[in-house]
């Protein structure tokens, strides 16, 4: 059998679902409607064996390929150029740094101040204000044989994940979250469900480890398997499924709205949709502002769109699907705080390519950031997978993460990036295969944790030290909350001191 020269990229993605399969993460719209094609005919002649054979014979051949692929000469061109190295650091040094003044200040009265004299002062960054981030659907996910938590291997998680991340996705899926009507797995003693935390367990966890929480997701009408609970689609009743819903948001706001102040509220409405999916007139809307009535003003609302929406600024311009709906939800006065996009390298095609050079070079992403920042809202990268499987696997996922949080962490728009899977084998189901975790099975770190360690902890770090006594003390660091410690009549003292943008002279009461 001979394949042509460009075979077709078929892609099947199911993301663990047993209803029929949408199209996913294609390479371009011809092969889109070609498959699409073949999907319509498959159901019709009842020839779904023909069809996955060939699917499977093309996908075996370029899946060969990338086991043996590593990074090329004109990738690392592109992303170690001189002008783009200079741009990426510049960037970060404008947005994420500044300079601060530390004024050491004594209560002189009930309203005055003075200068205080101190010593030995060092500050030390704590916690970054960028929100570096990962799903925390593990959480209590490492059992026992029996099906009891495995205490251990749970901590060490727990302590794999903060040691670089300040930022945590949290599981509200709605058929898990609520997997009967009016019964809410909000207790840390509900039912245990695989990569999905109880609500106050998610809590607790974030509180353990002081992250800032996020809520993932409110409303996924595209997605049957993964966004509506059977008992609310079976049915079919439009109403009955919107006042579900709504009435889901609104219990999940009134427990956790002073707590997680973050919220994907619609998921994945701008690139597909599962047939079986439920939706409601104007659903996107509609849910953005339910989420404004029923949630406190300081919460920030998200709309998180897949990695279409990079290709979608770069080839529709404003023609974009979510560029449209954005727009359409700000028109209408809906509150939408900040725009989320994702990452997922699920094709091996796409991948294959991206190592040879070929697509989504620097200009790419930067030409969609700078894209999606004319609607004037935040950007989060909000869910990322870069596959490590093959012989140069672990180089290859390192040096790709290393280039893209570099030049995201450096574009003015964005203010949070989220690594999807924390722990390899613990993917969804369909989605191990890409080897997308940061650490192995055994929490051993692979060369990307590594590399993001070092970013997070070393690069991307302040740490400063004065000799001399003063009141006094300037220094340049990352935006975030310091420990500042120093020494005050004799005796060494500490506090926390959040150094935020906006802020250059900051008051450190002492006694």
């Amino acid at each position: 059998m001979q394949f042509a020269k460009n075979p077709l990229p078929v892609a099947f993605f199911s993301r663990g679902c047993n209803q029929k399969s949408h199209i996913y993460h294609l390479d371009n719209i011809q092969n889109r409607n070609i498959i699409s094609s073949m999907k319509k005919y498959m159901d019709m002649m009842d020839i779904k064996p023909i069809i996955f054979t060939l699917a499977a014979l093309f996908s075996t051949a370029v899946f060969a390929d990338v086991q043996t692929a590593k990074v090329s000469d004109k990738l690392k061109a592109a992303w170690d150029s001189p002008a783009l190295r200079e741009q990426i650091d510049a960037g970060i040094k404008a947005n994420r740094m500044s300079d601060f003044i530390l004024k050491f200040r004594t209560p002189n009265g009930p309203w005055t101040y003075d200068d205080k004299k101190v010593s030995n002062v060092k500050v030390e960054l704590v916690k970054h204000d960028f929100l570096f981030g990962c799903n925390a659907f593990l959480i209590d996910g490492f059992r026992n044989a029996d099906g009891t938590k495995n205490e251990q291997e749970c901590d060490k998680y727990g302590e794999t994940f903060a040691k670089i991340f300040n930022f945590a996705t949290l599981s509200f899926y709605w058929p898990e979250i609520e997997p009967r009507e009016n019964y809410w797995r909000f207790a840390k003693d509900s039912e245990y469900i695989y990569r999905r935390p109880a609500g106050d367990t998610s809590v607790e966890f974030c509180k353990k480890y002081g992250l800032t929480a996020k809520g993932h997701c409110l409303v996924w009408n595209v997605n049957k398997c993964h966004g509506q609970p059977d008992w609310a689609v079976e049915a079919r009743d439009a109403q009955f499924y919107k006042k579900s819903q709504l009435r889901n948001m609104r219990e999940i706001a009134k427990r956790y709205g002073d707590f997680i102040k973050i919220w994907d509220v619609v998921n994945e409405s701008g690139s597909y949709r599962n047939e079986p999916a439920m939706q409601y007139d104007d659903y996107i809307y509609q849910a953005f502002k339910e989420a404004e009535r029923v949630f406190p003003g300081d919460v920030v609302l998200i709309n998180n769109e897949t990695d279409q929406a990079f290709s979608q600024a770069i080839k529709d311009d404003y023609t974009g699907r979510f560029f449209q709906t954005n727009n359409y939800l700000i028109a209408k006065g809906a509150k939408l705080d900040a725009i989320g996009i994702q990452y997922h390298v699920f094709s091996e095609k796409r991948w294959q390519d991206i190592l040879d050079g070929k697509i989504e070079q620097p200009e790419f992403f930067l030409s969609a950031l700078d894209f999606f920042a004319k609607q004037k809202r935040p950007i989060h990268i909000t869910e990322i997978t870069i596959p490590s499987m093959g012989e140069h696997g672990e180089d290859n996922q390192a040096f790709w993460i290393e280039k893209l949080y570099s030049l995201w962490f450096s574009h003015p728009s964005v203010e949070a990036i989220t690594w999807w899977n924390l722990v390899d084998g613990t993917a969804a189901s369909g989605e191990d295969k890409w080897k997308g975790g940061l650490v192995n099975r055994d929490f051993s770190p692979k060369k990307a944790y590594k590399v993001l360690d070092n970013l997070i902890n070393e690069k991307w770090h302040t740490s400063v030290s004065f000799d001399e006594e003063g009141s006094n003390f300037h220094f340049r660091g990352f935006y975030g909350t310091y420990k500042v410690t120093y020494t005050i009549d004799g005796k060494t003292e500490s506090q926390l001191v959040r150094l935020s943008k906006g802020t250059r002279v900051r008051p450190v009461f002492v006694k």
